[in-house]
Order: C-alpha cells, then structure tokens, then sequence
C-alpha cells in the first residue's frame, strides 16, 4: 500500500486530521474537490468554525447537526456550495476528483521522500491499488502552486504570497521560493501556524513571505481557484485534468455502500 489518502475518506468528511496538521474539505454541487491542506487556527475561526472542536462531517451529511456558530445556516447542498466558495478565499485547490487528489499526494510525497513506495519506479506504483502513477499526467501550475492568504480584520483587501513548488517540476524559476530575510534566515512556512489570527497571518506574509496586497480579489491574476466558481470551464464541468466528477459519480465510483456505513454518518 502506498502513503497518503484513500479514494475517498468519506464523501462527508469536513475535517481531516493528518499526523501533523489539519486540512478542510468540501464538495460543491459543480463536482470535484475543494481542499485547504494545511488549515490552520486562523483558517477554521475565518470560516466560523471551532478550531477547539472542528465539524467532522459536511452538510452533505444526512442528520448532521448544525453547530451553534453556524445555526443560521441550513443543511443541503446550498449550504455546501456557501462553504465551498468560502473556502476558496482561503487558497484552497479545486480537485478534479479524490482520485487525483490521490495520484498528486503521491507525486508530492515521493518527490520529498516520504513515500512508502520510494525506490519503485513510477510505473510499479500504484495509487490506492488503481492507477499506475506513470499513467498519470504531471500536477498543473494551479495543483501544485503554494498560496497562503491573509484576510484583514478592518478595510478591504487580501495578503497572498504565492510561489511555485519543485515537487511537479519547477515552471516559474523566478517565483519558486520567498525572499530570504537579511540576517540570512529562510523563511519556513509553519511559522504561519503560530498566528493567532489573520492580523498576525497578514503582518508575517506581508514582512517574511513577500506576500502582495490586492484591493479585490477581482485584481488577482496568479494562479490559484479564488474566482474558480466563475470560470467557464467550472461552470461547464471541466477541472485541471479531467472532468469534475461530482458528489453521486464518486458514491458510484468508489462503492457508495461502503462509504454511507452507519459508522461513518
């Protein structure tokens, strides 16, 4: 068996602890996969969500409750949609299905070396015992692009810093990394999860990470998914690599029995 998820955890999964962080997850009625990996404090207290005690569980969920922050707003697919397209302010990526999200955790954790699967050549490897990852395309710009947000408590306006990563092949060499500090130090990402708040997330990109300021969000040109839902190609049914499979295409997929165990809801 090779490291990282299994397609899918659960059709209803909201939060998804790993061994040393959190990531978010919803699945809009356009299809595909919406994922902001890693989530952090400041990420779950902008969506109105209990860092202390995150919902496992999305409103797709038959019976789910609706916690005390959120009891205005009602389960269903609408509500899914608002989180999704929520979610995608704060960097999130939009994933054609769980299976690619699978097959690009792959790449990721063998190109860094933390693969079960490391030593095998690509086409001995397959992901979740389906796809053989020399099958499978490289990551696009936008799947494999790093972006941490900040979002100002007071005005308008938004902090992104914005690189490309090494793992799926460098494309933009002079964007791959943030500026060094004058003492010399490089700036790690993980100290974005010390901040308390997005005041502090916004000071830290804005004075380590090189982050650029953009008075709305219709200026941004990078390329992340914060104006995905408007794009043609979404609206059509189109992702990076393939066709958005939605929220019963991967019930069907997967074995929908198996995912809908009483256990699980």
């Amino acid at each position: 068996m090779v490291s990282g998820p299994t397609c899918p955890y659960s059709l209803f999964t909201r939060t998804l602890f790993h061994i040393n962080h959190e990531s978010i997850h919803a699945r809009p009625s356009l299809g595909g996969l919406i994922v902001l990996d890693p989530a952090f404090a400041a990420d779950f207290v902008f969506l109105d969500l209990d860092p202390l005690n995150p919902p496992l569980k999305n409103y797709l969920t038959p019976l789910v409750p609706v916690d005390a922050i959120n009891s205005s707003m009602t389960c269903g697919e609408a509500a899914e949609d608002d989180f999704a397209r929520r979610l995608l302010l704060l960097g999130a990526k939009w994933y054609d299905s769980d299976a690619r999200l699978s097959v690009l955790s792959e790449m990721e954790y063998r190109a860094m070396g933390l693969s079960e699967s490391q030593g095998k050549a690509d086409d001995e490897v397959r992901v979740d015992r389906a796809w053989r990852l020399s099958d499978q395309p490289p990551p696009t710009m936008r799947e494999k692009r790093l972006i941490r947000v900040g979002w100002p408590s007071q005005g308008d306006g938004v902090w992104i810093a914005e690189y490309d990563t090494s793992w799926g092949g460098v494309d933009d060499e002079h964007n791959a990394e943030p500026p060094i500090a004058p003492n010399g130090e490089i700036p790690e990402w993980a100290q974005l999860s010390l901040c308390r708040t997005m005041d502090e997330r916004c000071r830290l990109l804005k004075e380590v990470f090189g982050a650029k300021f953009y008075p709305s969000l219709r200026e941004y040109e990078g390329h992340g998914f914060f104006n995905a839902w408007e794009w043609d190609s979404i609206q059509q049914g189109n992702g990076e690599r393939d066709k958005l499979l939605t929220f019963e295409q991967v019930g069907e997929q997967w074995g929908h029995r198996y995912y809908l165990k009483d256990w699980e809801l």
